[in-house]
């Protein structure tokens, strides 16, 4: 008996202090993906029918959102987050291309600069491709921006902006009613390590 004491304190005594580097609750991350915002735009020309020819490029520049962070996200992207991403997708009923940047910052000032404060998602559609999907990893800046957004109780900012090239063959009609849609989704990874 007086022995079977004595080990069981020997194993907790080197459980707890002389194997630091075995841990006693394991760690592991998960990774939890919110979306942002979906915006549907559509009269890229008001209520008139335009004509385009091969060779057009228009500058587009999608009105700035601004996103306030809820508590459930705030709780999630306040803790121990080890890598953020945003992912945005592209529908489009029209057979356009170009190329665009969707600026994220925690102010509508800084979408100007957001590769310094936040984070510029830089990508091309090609005109046949009816959607596309990319995402970009915030950088170490953008991260901390993030956090701190969220742990403010505070909003982001989202803008959109870029070229539009249509290449042919023959002429695009554009109506009313075509449409472009921009979802936005954050994907954050988060840590259970200390």
């Amino acid at each position: 008996m007086r022995t079977t004491r004595s080990l069981l304190i020997a194993i907790a005594a080197f459980a707890t202090t002389g194997c630091s580097d075995v841990p006693l609750m394991p760690t592991w991350d998960t990774e939890w993906s919110f979306p942002l915002v979906s915006r549907t735009t559509d009269q890229l020309f008001g209520t008139f029918t335009v004509t385009v020819h091969p060779g057009a490029s228009i500058a587009v520049a999608f009105p700035a959102d601004q996103i306030h962070l809820d508590e459930r996200l705030q709780q999630i992207i306040g803790r121990q987050m080890t890598k953020a991403s945003l992912v945005v997708t592209i529908s489009k009923a029209l057979a356009v291309g170009g190329s665009y940047t969707l600026a994220v910052s925690r102010d509508s000032a800084g979408l100007q600069a957001a590769p310094d404060s936040g984070i510029a998602l830089r990508f091309s559609i090609l005109q046949p491709s009816l959607s596309v999907t990319d995402s970009s990893d915030f950088s170490v800046a953008g991260l901390a921006m993030l956090q701190a957004v969220a742990n403010a109780n505070g909003s982001l900012w989202v803008q959109l902006r870029g070229t539009t090239t249509f290449n042919g063959p023959g002429t695009l009609t554009i109506a009313p009613t075509d449409s472009i849609t921009v979802q936005l989704t954050l994907r954050a990874t988060i840590s259970t390590a200390n």
